[in-house]
């Protein structure tokens, strides 16, 4: 009597992980669970190590990034304090044309700069646009006139614009969402340090070698700006194998990360402009606008709150404090 016995079927691993995900799924009654960051959990332990050492890495160049990016925007509300208008003899709406001129340049570079950031190797750009606006910045500190302020400050909302996309090139985009709110807490932070920095300068060297303290502060934020955009060069990644900083089996891992996270395939073929055309015809973008319009209105007043203080007649070095605490 002959037994047949019928050939072992191979398992097919991509069938494994879809059906790993649908016994994860929300729908079946299952919660998904979530790792430390806010992101969908990782079941490999070696990918939860590479995550971390990723986030170890980037997390707080990017941070220091964003955070000098809000403090060299907003640093004009502090200088208007130590007699900014007097110096470059402004008058009228002169100071609130100089605070929207910056959005304009900001606004005219958002699309642009996306598409340069898909050509350029991340860590390279976005260190060169951060140095630029650093010595813009800093150039700010030698403007004698307001039409030279007004065109400092055109320029230097139009090469800040990439700011907004420094997670972009880094992150999985499951794993952005966590990270963005950490990268946000820089704004409120680099808004407080502003004044506490304008404090000390204000107080310090406001005379110092005939120069006014408002032009001190625009050439010390200036160079601090400098020096974070010339480290990121070397820390941040542009790809999983230039990153000094991973061994050859988490560049591995990374690389396969990154395969995962792509979109169709079919979409690669596609031009820029018919890539552009969907995401305008997209309701989601214009839903993102307008949660970007209300998330930033409210903090539109931090330009003109340190005025408001000096009103009530406090010196120009009690103002920057009292704004703080306020």
């Amino acid at each position: 009597m002959t037994i047949c016995h019928s050939p072992e079927k191979t398992p097919d691993p991509a069938k494994m992980a879809q059906e790993q995900d649908k016994s994860t799924h929300p729908a079946n009654g299952l919660t998904a669970q979530i790792d430390y960051a806010g992101s969908q959990a990782k079941t490999d332990p070696e990918e939860i190590r590479l995550v971390r050492k990723m986030d170890r890495w980037i997390m707080p160049v990017l941070w220091l990034m964003y955070f000098f990016n809000n403090i060299d925007r907003s640093s004009l509300a502090q200088a208007r304090l130590n007699h900014l208008e007097r110096d470059l003899d402004m008058h009228g709406t002169n100071f609130n044309t100089a605070v929207s001129i910056l959005v304009v340049g900001y606004i005219l570079m958002q699309v642009p700069s996306n598409m340069l950031l898909t050509r350029i190797q991340p860590s390279t750009y976005l260190a060169a646009v951060m140095l630029i606006w650093s010595v813009l910045s800093a150039c700010t500190g030698l403007v004698h006139s307001y039409g030279a302020l007004i065109a400092c400050r055109f320029l230097l909302g139009f090469v800040e614009a990439p700011a907004c996309e420094v997670m972009q090139a880094d992150e999985r985009q499951t794993e952005l969402a966590s990270r963005i709110a950490i990268m946000y807490s820089a704004t409120l932070t680099g808004l407080g340090f502003a004044n506490l920095i304008a404090v000390g300068i204000f107080s310090g060297l406001d005379g110092k070698r005939g120069i006014e303290g408002w032009r001190w502060l625009y050439f010390i934020l200036g160079t601090a700006s400098a020096l974070t955009a010339v480290s990121s060069y070397w820390l941040l990644p542009s790809t999983p194998q230039t990153t000094w900083w991973l061994s050859e089996k988490e560049r591995l891992l990374e690389g396969e990360r990154m395969r995962r996270d792509r979109l169709d395939e079919a979409k690669d073929t596609e031009t820029v402009w018919i890539a552009v055309r969907h995401a305008i015809s997209d309701k989601r973008t214009w839903l993102f606008c307008a949660l970007a319009h209300i998330a930033q209105t409210p903090l539109s007043f931090n330009y003109f709150l340190p005025t408001y203080v000096r009103d009530r007649y406090f010196p120009a070095h009690l103002v920057a404090s009292d704004t703080v605490l306020s």
